[in-house]
């Protein structure tokens, strides 16, 4: 009986784990995705394992999701174990008429961990950054988000694919 509840355990556990995985994207993560075009941007090819997803308006988001042991790291850190974004890249276009009293500059010749408020750590180990810039008038916001469990060369991809970011008008 223990055999076979283990056994339907892991059946159900796959079939959600699949279903996470497959959810964002109609190609398999293992697949490389090729050009990502939504909401006027355009990424040229995704590495293996990323995905996109573009829902909502004049944002797109751009992940690698890795299943995660739980960590409680207090109170305020702590999370469950399930498939987490360890590497997060967000890209919006901010709306004309959004007063915002923070900077814009010119867009980065090169994205990297220096760019806009430069990458940081947090208080629960992941490292984020906030890039604003403007290219022909408009104004655009990139959110960089790295758990403690992205590797250092998925790092590097997240600054390539942001590196192939062309705005569409």
């Amino acid at each position: 009986m223990r055999k076979l509840v283990l056994v339907v355990s892991l059946l159900a556990f796959s079939v959600i784990t699949t279903w996470w995985f497959a959810s964002d994207s109609s190609k398999s993560p293992r697949e490389p995705l090729g050009t990502v075009a939504a909401h006027g941007f355009s990424i040229g090819a995704l590495p293996d394992g990323w995905k996109s997803s573009a829902r909502e308006e004049d944002t797109l988001l751009l992940f690698v999701s890795k299943w995660i042991a739980a960590n409680h790291l207090g109170e305020d850190c702590g999370y469950d174990s399930g498939p987490r974004m360890i590497v997060k890249l967000t890209l919006v276009k901010v709306p004309p008429g959004v007063d915002t009293t923070e900077e814009y500059r010119r867009r980065p010749s090169e994205f990297d961990s220096r760019s806009g408020t430069g990458l940081h750590r947090e208080m629960c180990g992941e490292h984020i950054q906030i890039i604003r810039f403007t290219e022909d008038g408009r104004r655009y916001l990139v959110n960089v988000q790295f758990e403690p469990q992205a590797s250092a060369a998925q790092r590097q991809e997240a600054y390539s694919v942001l590196n192939t970011l062309d705005i569409v008008t």
